[in-house]
């Protein structure tokens, strides 16, 4: 046993919620790889901006793993989340029914980017919150 840490039973709520936030983050990591990558979705007659939903995506992608990360984290996560923009957005110009995109890349950054500023100015804490909802183990 780690003495240095509680133990699992003792637990806050929040940190227990930590492993289910983050399978919930990279169940969005499948989500994104799955859209960008699979056959092209029809929005129908529905009006549909391209480039918002990819700064909607990575917004949320970002903002969902600021929480469960420590602050030191964040470059880190911002790093690879702009990455993955990247490398779908070359993969698509790969599959013959996608196309590659400077935009998408941009929206991408910009979105991961306003995710940062918006956990930097205290909304980093949404899963501390969620898991004080959460009763706590006996």
């Amino acid at each position: 046993m780690d003495f240095d840490q509680e133990p699992k039973d003792r637990m806050p709520a929040g940190h227990r919620l930590r492993v289910a936030w983050l399978a919930a983050g990279w169940g969005l990591v499948a989500i994104i790889v799955y859209l960008s990558l699979g056959p092209p979705v029809s929005a129908g007659t529905l009006p549909y901006n391209d480039k918002a939903g990819h700064y909607i995506a990575y917004f949320v992608l970002m903002l969902w793993f600021a929480q469960a990360v420590t602050r030191r984290g964040w470059l880190r996560v911002a790093v690879a989340c702009v990455a993955l923009g990247v490398l779908l957005e070359f993969l698509q110009g790969m599959t013959g029914y996608r196309e590659f995109s400077l935009a998408d890349m941009l929206a991408d950054a910009v979105g991961v980017g306003c995710a940062w500023g918006l956990a930097r100015a205290g909304v980093d804490d949404l899963m501390q919150r969620a898991g004080r909802l959460l009763p706590e183990r006996r």
